[in-house]
This record gives C-alpha cells, sequence and structure tokens, in this order.
C-alpha cells in the first residue's frame, strides 16, 4: 500500500491500514458489513500479516456462517505468524463447531508443542471434555488454573473432570470456587447453583 495523503497528512503503509482497519469497525457498527469487509479486504489484499484486519475480517466470515471463507483466512494467519495463538485458537474453536473436535484438539496440541499457554490448555480441556477424555481434560484445566486461578469457566471445567472421574468433594469445591467468580453468564451461575445443591443433598449428615 503506498503512501496515502488526506485531511493535509501523510500516512505510512502501517498507519494507512490502521486508519482503514478503524473505519470498517466504525462501519460494522452502523450495520454497513459489506463495505466494512471491502476495508478489510483492502487492507489485506496490501499487507497480508495486518493482524487486526485479519482477524476481524475472519470473525465476520464466522458470523455470517461463511466457514470456508474464515478457515481461509484463519489458516493464512497461522502460516503468516506462528507464534501468534488467537488463530489457531479460533480455527480450533470452528473446526469443533463444525464437527471435527478430533481435528480441533490435534491442532492445539501441535501449536502447544511451539508454545504453551493457558487459554491453550483451558481449550484443550474443554474439548477433550466434549469427547470425554476426562482425566485429559481435567490435567489440562489444572495447568490453566495455575495462571488464572479464580477463572469460572476453567474452574466449571476442572469440576467437571473431578466428578467425572470420581473425586466428588474436589468438584464440589471446583464449583464453589467458580460461584465466587465475576462476570458470570445467568446460564452458568444457574448451572453452578444446580451443582452445588446437588452436593449439598449428597453430603453426609452430622
Amino acid at each position: 500500500m503506498p503512501l496515502q495523503r488526506g485531511e493535509g497528512k501523510v500516512y505510512t503503509p502501517g498507519q494507512a491500514a490502521a486508519k482503514m482497519v478503524s473505519e470498517a469497525a466504525a462501519l460494522q457498527s452502523q450495520g454497513r458489513t459489506q463495505e466494512a469487509r471491502a476495508l478489510l479486504e483492502k487492507v489485506l489484499s496490501a499487507q497480508p500479516a495486518d493482524l487486526q484486519a485479519r482477524q476481524m475480517l475472519a470473525q465476520m466470515h464466522i458470523d455470517a456462517g461463511q466457514w470456508e471463507e474464515a478457515q481461509s483466512l484463519l489458516t493464512e494467519g497461522q502460516r503468516l505468524h506462528p507464534d501468534h495463538l488467537g488463530f489457531v485458537q479460533t480455527l480450533a474453536r470452528l473446526r469443533a463447531e463444525r464437527g471435527d473436535v478430533p481435528a480441533a484438539i490435534a491442532l492445539l496440541e501441535n501449536a502447544r508443542q511451539r508454545r504453551d499457554d493457558a487459554g491453550t490448555r483451558a481449550l484443550l480441556g474443554a474439548l477433550l471434555l466434549r469427547q470425554e477424555r476426562y482425566s485429559e481434560s481435567l490435567q489440562h484445566y489444572l495447568v490453566a488454573l495455575r495462571s488464572e486461578p479464580g477463572n469460572g469457566s476453567w474452574l466449571v471445567g476442572a469440576g467437571l473432570g473431578l466428578e467425572a472421574t470420581g473425586h466428588v468433594a474436589d468438584a464440589a469445591e471446583a464449583y464453589r470456587r467458580a460461584a465466587l467468580a465475576p462476570g458470570l453468564t445467568p446460564e452458568l451461575a444457574a448451572f453452578l447453583q444446580d451443582k452445588l445443591e446437588r452436593a449439598a443433598a449428597r453430603a453426609p449428615r452430622p
């Protein structure tokens, strides 16, 4: 992208791209999705490595149910930025949503060999839960919780793994801690309340 001139200013390619991404975000907020998408495509045509434009455009395709387009953008993003886990995690979620959970798990395991982080571990834990691989899921959640011990969603995942592997008291403790976490959705709060009521009903009477 050449230098851009406008309003008496000269923009470097990076500044011009950032300005166009900002304009695309404003257009999207106004419901002008096609115009926003065209701007982002223009940015990526000139600067394929632009992270923000690629992430925004991929998410727009996901929101529109355009899975192939989103997957193409994310795969290319992963190639251009192999250490950027956001592309890998979004691609894994997309594959899982499309029913290919084993491929999503394999993708995350591969990425984890290069760079390990709590978010990847927690996502692996969630996908392994869906496969009923409870012991493996639990191990990933426990590692993730070392970084964020108060993460409510991760505590719920750990609780489910503990419960499925017979550690009922530890599961109840995980649910209790999760219930104290800020920002729980109403659905998750109701789920935890049910879990805690069931745990209380099973507890031995003094």
